[in-house]
């Protein structure tokens, strides 16, 4: 189970996903859309040891000195005011680095990450 601090911004019909927290290395305004109490947004997995600092709808994590995260898949589900709910599916790419590494290597141990998801407003 894991805990990310998430920032969304809604302008009409768009929303703004935005991850933050002390593990997060990247995470930009990631689109979205909503309709009525549906909503879904996609983040986009990407080769980081080539495009590193990564795009815009990116998420990418450092857990400790040697281990990174980038998340890539789609969220998708429904909600009320304070608590949102829904399916993510994607994966995760896991990357080991020496402590020293500012960048994760282009080669990862990639798990499958469908799973349930819960927001809820602070």
């Amino acid at each position: 189970m894991r805990e990310i601090n998430t920032t969304i911004t809604q302008h009409g019909t768009r929303l703004e996903v935005t991850f933050n927290g002390p593990t997060v290395i990247v995470s930009a305004k990631i689109p979205g859309r909503i309709a009525g109490t549906a909503f879904s947004f996609a983040i986009e997995g990407l080769d980081f040891y080539y495009s590193y600092p990564a795009d815009e709808y990116s998420l990418l994590e450092r857990l400790s000195p040697t281990d990174w995260v980038a998340t890539y898949g789609t969220a998708e589900g429904t909600g009320d005011r304070s608590v949102i709910g829904g399916t993510f599916r994607g994966g995760l790419a896991y990357f080991v680095t020496p402590a020293n590494a500012t960048i994760p290597p282009g080669h990862a141990k990639t798990c499958i990450a469908n799973s349930e998801f819960t927001l809820r407003r602070q």
